[in-house]
């Protein structure tokens, strides 16, 4: 396990960006950790089993294992991520934009 710190965009491959949304793949090793950042209203679809520990100014702290296939959407916030299981944890990101931009 690397117990590594890094920024999101070291880890995020941008796939595509569109007029209203952003879609980006993430891939974060067992054990590493996403420094605190800010996101906007986004979709979230797994794509492997993993469990991850998520740290919220909008919703605090939850520990969750997440299942290949699941999606979930999450309102706008700062937060980090952590890797806690014991595989890499997939998943790709839908940013929705502000209409505006």
């Amino acid at each position: 396990m690397s117990k590594k710190i890094t920024d999101f965009v070291q880890l995020a491959t941008p796939l595509t960006d569109i007029d209203r949304a952003k879609l980006i793949r993430v891939v974060l090793p067992a054990g590493d950790t996403i420094q605190n950042h800010e996101a906007g209203d986004r979709i979230i679809y797994v794509m492997n089993d993993h469990k991850i520990k998520y740290n919220s100014s909008k919703f605090g702290t939850v520990e969750k294992e997440f299942k290949e296939g699941a999606s979930y959407s999450m309102d706008a916030d700062t937060h980090s991520v952590v890797n806690t299981g014991n595989t890499t944890a997939k998943f790709l990101i839908f940013i929705l934009k502000d209409p505006k931009e």
